[in-house]
């Protein structure tokens, strides 16, 4: 299996588990964090537009954990610590990611010009100019083949002429406790610096 993906193959399956999820059922009040997560630490993506990430400092974080993907750029954050994920068409083989966890998964792909040929059509993209990413935008919670819940997010930042896209997953194992819930606020707290 060819582990290697190329952007324009990314961007085609990034875009219909986008399409995907947005035609999902809207998250459940019953999903909904019921607790106060108070993070204590944060943590500043290397990759423009460096997105601002606060967590708890019990939780991990990586980048560049998924070998043979060089872009987009991955920013990793766990509950459970992780080795190195092998990829499957680009996403994270979820096999090597325990049961019992919960991740946080940003792409962060290169900007271009927003009037550049290769600029994706961001109509079903959600701006974070201003704004904070929102857990409750995340479309799915549907489970995939191997037993993991997935939401699915698509964000943009437009900066003048320059377009910055990323793409939000969260995957919460199929042993995953009610602490799962924390991985809400985290979502909830990803912003661009101002």
């Amino acid at each position: 299996m060819n582990t290697t993906i190329t952007r324009k193959r990314f961007l085609k399956r990034a875009a219909a588990a986008a399409g995907a999820a947005a035609a999902g059922a809207a998250l459940p009040a019953s999903a909904r964090a019921d607790t106060t997560l108070a993070p204590d630490a944060s943590f500043t993506a290397p990759y423009p537009p460096h997105l601002m990430i606060r967590h708890p400092s019990s939780w991990f974080v990586y980048t560049a954990l998924i070998p043979h993907v060089l872009m987009p750029y991955d920013v990793v954050v766990c509950n459970r610590r992780l080795g190195p994920l092998p990829a499957i068409d680009g996403f994270p083989d979820l096999r090597a990611v325990p049961s019992d966890a919960t991740m946080l998964l940003l792409y962060i792909r290169d900007p271009v010009h927003v009037r550049s040929v290769t600029a994706p059509n961001i109509s079903e993209a959600i701006s974070l100019n201003g704004s904070m990413m929102r857990f409750s935008h995340l479309g799915g919670g549907q489970r995939n083949w191997q037993g993991f819940r997935n939401f699915l997010g698509w964000y943009v930042v437009t900066s003048g002429d320059i377009l910055y896209s990323m793409s939000v997953n969260v995957y919460v194992g199929p042993h995953a406790g009610s602490e799962w819930k924390q991985v809400q606020p985290i979502v909830d707290s990803i912003h661009v610096p101002a």
